[in-house]
Parts: structure tokens; sequence; C-alpha cells
């Protein structure tokens, strides 16, 4: 009687352990339904695909940049005006958009002129005789004035072709938010909301940082626009060169004031010029 009792209390648990095995499995085995939620049976429906992501980025909407390619991503589009330029953040009293220069060319080396003007002081020399008579031809000393343009001369400026594109669908929030410091251009009279516009980079041309230097520091020259930009002279030195002209008095006292042959330099800067590179001003903004 008591053995019988042991094996019946033994399968009993066999049982128990069994249904729990059982449950178990059903939960490993369940299906997802077209709503999302677990197969409940056959009022459950099919297997289902779930959301699907948002595509897009978080970058604000007006914003322009620029891609190594020919072709905007998704939710970017081809920022005409910016072809052929550099962009520039602008000042607090420039609008933005309006460019300064003629765009560039597929690689084109723009060159730029100079106008130079010099003068030079024409010594004296005089004579024995009397001025007059068949002496004619023979210059007084005097200033003399010239004026000439320079050859054109490439600016020099290295620079690499990017695509520019402008941000045209509103931002898509990710796990992350953007980070701050981050700058961008904007083709906008105002920045975004979280953006302001920074102080330092107004009106200079951007450089990425030298190994090892500070960042946010200015150098050269005062802020560009689209109405004042950058120029530059250079160094000169003119030589005039007089011929001489035969006359039949001998050198000497006292007929005066005649030009000297000779050669004569003049030390003079070109009149500035500016170096032709087209750029395009834009705001700029920074993250906070």
């Amino acid at each position: 009687m008591l053995e019988a009792l042991t094996r019946h209390v033994v399968l009993f648990a066999l049982t128990v352990v069994s249904a729990a095995a059982c449950a178990t499995g059903s939960l490993v085995t369940a299906t997802t339904s077209s709503s999302g939620g677990r197969d409940g049976g056959a009022a459950g429906g099919g297997k289902g695909t779930g959301g699907s992501a948002p595509t897009g980025d978080a970058i604000p909407q007006d914003a322009v940049s620029f891609f190594n390619g020919t072709v905007c991503p998704a939710g970017w589009a081809a920022y005409a005006p910016g072809a052929g330029f550099s962009l520039v953040p602008t000042t607090p009293d420039t609008a933005g958009g309006v460019p300064y220069g003629a765009p560039l060319a597929s690689g084109e080396d723009r060159t730029h002129t100079h106008t130079l003007s010099a003068t030079f002081v024409i010594g004296s020399t005089s004579y024995v005789g009397v001025a007059g008579g068949n002496n004619d031809g023979v210059a007084a000393q005097s200033s003399v004035t010239m004026a000439t343009l320079s050859s054109p001369a490439s600016t020099g400026l290295p620079y690499v072709q990017l695509m520019t594109c402008k941000k045209t669908d509103p931002p898509v929030p990710g796990p992350a938010p953007l980070p701050p410091h981050m700058q961008m251009f904007f083709d906008a009279v105002a920045c975004p909301p979280g953006w302001i516009q920074p102080t330092t980079t107004q009106g200079r041309f951007l450089v990425g940082l030298p190994q090892g230097a500070t960042a946010d520091q200015t150098f050269g020259g005062q802020p560009v626009t689209s109405t004042t930009a950058p120029t530059h002279t250079h160094g000169n030195t003119a030589t005039l060169v007089t011929t001489s002209h035969g006359i039949a008095l001998a050198g000497g006292c006292c007929a005066g004031g005649y030009a000297a042959a000779g050669t004569y330099t003049a030390m003079q800067d070109t009149d500035p010029s500016a170096v032709g590179f087209p750029f395009l001003p834009l705001l700029s903004c920074e993250k906070q």
C-alpha cells in the first residue's frame, strides 16, 4: 500500500514538470501578429513585419553643407547659388546670399592684375653755350610719370571642389542629439532654435585647425563682405632709361636745365587689388 502511494506521488510530480516545460516552450514559439502583438491563436492573424525606422537626419532645415560626391543625399538638394563659390560666414550687418566675384569654372586658376604708377625725377645738365639755336630735340629737366597695367597673375590659392547641398526636409530627431559646438552654414536670416551665430568666424575664411594649434583664433585683415573683399599690393621697382641727344655744345656752364641722359629707378608699390577669388557670404551658426 505504501509503495503504491509513493509511485503515485512520483508520477504526479513528473506530470507537473512536464506541464511546466510545455508552458515554457509555448513562449518561445509565439509569433508576432501584424499589429505588433503576440499571436494568440487564429484571431491573431499572420506573422507581422514590425514598424519601419524613420528616414532622414537631425540637421535643421535650410542648412548648407559640402558633400564629397556629385549627388546630394536624401532630404537635401543641390544649392545652385554656391556653385563655383567658397562659403564665408556673414557679418551681422551683411545679408547672406550676395556673392562676390564671378563663379569659378571647373579647375579654373583665377588670375588678377595690378595697376602701377611711378614718377622719375630726371637729373639736369648744363652746356657751354646759349639755349636755342639749332640744338633742337634736347629735353628739359623735369619729372616723368608713367602708369601701366601688370600682366595677369595667378592668385595661387589652393582649393578643392565639393558638392554644395541645402537641407530641404525637416529634421528627424535621432537617438542622440547633435554634438555641441558644431558649426554649419544656413540659407536663412536667423539661426534655428538651439543654434547661435558665433562672433569669431564672421567674415573670415575657415581653415582646418593646424596640429597643436589653439582653436577659435582670428588672423589676418578685417572681416570681408560681398562689397569689401580683401586686397593686397606688391612692391615694385620701375626703371626708366633715357637716351642721349647729340648737340654742338660742350658740357659745362652756363646753359642749364636740360635733361641728363641716364638710367632712373623708382621704388613704388602697385595699387591695391583683390585676389579675385569668388566667395558667397552665408549665415554661420553654432550648435549650443
